[in-house]
């Protein structure tokens, strides 16, 4: 993201470029794909996340799975596996072990 930040220093630039990443990322290409997914899944996505939206990415995914689990982190952004790492983590190993 840095790089990103930094190759289009004008805050225009950013918010432009910004728009179009978020649109590439919600493009529904995928969605049926998901459905085919038969593996158990686990779709951990933070409530705060500005970048890629909870509702149209997390729980749009979780929806699309079948037979998915889903975890809502609370007051975690885009990038919560650093930022809510324990909440992150926790998620992941008890999907893991359980």
């Amino acid at each position: 993201m840095v790089q990103f930040v930094q190759a289009f220093p004008e805050p225009e630039n950013v918010a432009s470029r910004m728009r179009q990443l978020s649109g590439s990322v919600r493009h529904d290409r995928f969605r049926e794909d998901l459905k085919k997914i038969t593996l158990a899944t686990l779709v951990i996505h933070g409530d705060a996340d500005a970048i890629v939206p909870i509702e149209g990415s997390g729980e749009r995914t979780h929806r699309a799975i079948g037979h998915s689990q889903m975890v809502r982190v609370s007051g975690a952004p885009h990038g919560m596996n650093v930022s809510h790492a324990t909440a992150y983590n926790d998620a992941l190993l008890a999907f893991l072990t359980g």
